[in-house]
């Protein structure tokens, strides 16, 4: 696509972000990981039931949509037809990640291996083929991006049918949705930091820059695929823990996974020219150096992601959500500020600043946390933690000085695999202590 088309599909994708939270209040992820644990007992019926409640809420929204459809196509500056495929896709994708969530409780990751990489691989292939044969090729982008979803999702449903009844007890339902509530400001917050940024660039310097700004975005965030899928076994992991009252060796392997997601986004940072190269078209070169920034922010999202999971158990939601809440505030102020003068390079160091600070709060509301339920978690080596952020951030400016200098980075790179590889244990152990506990 066009830069201009491609800015127009990432606009399209900024307004789904938000609406998939005001449609399902995201109730297939962390509300739904804590229900599993409350019914570990029934966890076929409690699924059954969740899907359920997303047919209800995803019905109700439509409803309404439809009796003002004009003034939200207004708003949206979408048509009905793509705004419907919207909610379908909407719903195909809760769905998705609901299932994906049972099965990461479960620890079965031959399916979830399975489901990934075949949507990973049809996805694209069904987008390229629609975009070629189109000539409005935002809309086929959009349209080709929801059908290998609704048409999973169907086949999902007929497997989450057989697990028990759809509708009938409410009582899961209400909880479910009062405690998805206090969280709607943390996950709308989270969305506006995410693309407040491609809005705002739009506004200020138009869908062309919007179109490389949103390059750099998609393919920096690729690594937040790592740190769902790592969270996700993190998860029913830390809440069994938390659960016995058992918190020795949380630290070691929480540290441990940062540290596989640090190298992974060095990885990404170090070779950002030719991901950017292999991932867009020659015109959106532009975009390699706002995918540092970016590409290191994931790293600070991760780590305060695994303290907002200590802080969901213990029913801390406001403090997620005043986090992420200060965070878009400070996010869209410095967009604001820094865009104008700066152009669209200043977003990506904005959202890593925004990412930063959020961190931050955590740490502190974690320890507030700890102290209000008596818990003697040690959730992280703190000094483990600062010398991997020292790291990464040393790596990433070295990273920049030799982007021209491709034989320099492949030597060092190898030399960085040499160490990992001698250091190996660590994530070895990490991964077991996960698997040992869950089977115990």
């Amino acid at each position: 696509m066009e830069t201009s088309q491609y800015g127009e599909y990432s606009i399209f994708q900024t307004w789904y972000n938000i609406f998939i939270l005001i449609v399902t209040l995201n109730i297939q992820s962390e509300i739904f990981n804590k229900g599993l644990i409350e019914h570990s007992d029934e966890k076929n019926k409690f699924t059954a039931n969740q899907t359920g409640l997303l047919i209800v809420l995803t019905g109700t929204f439509t409803a309404i949509y439809l009796l003002l459809h004009g003034l939200i196509n207004k708003l949206l500056g979408l048509s009905t037809f793509l705004v419907l495929i919207m909610i379908c896709e909407i719903f195909a994708n809760a769905i998705i990640s609901l299932w994906l969530s049972r099965k990461r409780f479960d620890f079965e990751y031959r399916k979830i291996v399975f489901l990934t990489l075949s949507t990973s691989i049809l996805n694209p292939i069904v987008g390229v083929v629609a975009v070629y044969l189109s000539k409005n090729k935002a809309e086929a982008r959009i349209v080709s991006n929801a059908i290998i979803p609704i048409v999973v999702a169907a086949i999902l449903m007929l497997v989450i049918v057989r697990y028990g009844k759809l509708f009938g007890n409410t009582e899961w339902w209400k909880k479910a949705i009062i405690g998805s509530l206090p969280l709607l400001p943390h996950y709308l917050s989270l969305v506006l930091l995410n693309q407040s940024d491609k809005l705002m660039i739009n506004h200020f310097d138009g869908a062309e820059d919007a179109a490389i700004y949103s390059v750099a975005h998609s393919a920096g965030l690729l690594m937040t695929i790592i740190n769902t899928s790592i969270n996700g076994s993190y998860v029913p992991w830390i809440y069994e823990k938390l659960k016995a009252k058992v918190t020795n060796g949380v630290d070691s392997v929480s540290n441990s996974l940062c540290m596989i997601v640090m190298i992974c986004n060095v990885m990404l940072i170090w070779f950002a020219p030719e991901a950017i190269s292999l991932l867009a078209a020659p015109q959106y070169a532009e975009a390699t150096y706002c995918l540092v920034p970016i590409a290191t922010s994931v790293f600070f999202f991760f780590v305060y992601t695994l303290i907002v999971d200590v802080e969901i158990y213990y029913g801390k939601n406001q403090y997620v959500a005043i986090a992420s809440v200060c965070a878009a505030i400070l996010n869209i102020t410095l967009n604001y500020i820094f865009i104008p003068f700066f152009g669209y390079l200043a977003a990506g160091y904005t959202t890593l600043i925004s990412y930063i600070v959020t961190m931050l709060l955590h740490f502190m509301f974690l320890k507030k946390t700890l102290i209000e339920n008596k818990s003697s978690l040690k959730l992280f080596d703190r000094k483990g933690i600062v010398c991997q952020i020292i790291c990464l951030l040393g790596m990433t400016v070295l990273a920049v000085a030799l982007y021209d200098l491709f034989a320099a980075r492949c030597a060092i790179f190898i030399v960085g695999c040499i160490v990992i590889i001698i250091n190996r244990h660590r994530i070895v152990d990490a991964i077991a202590e996960i698997k040992k506990e869950k089977a115990e």
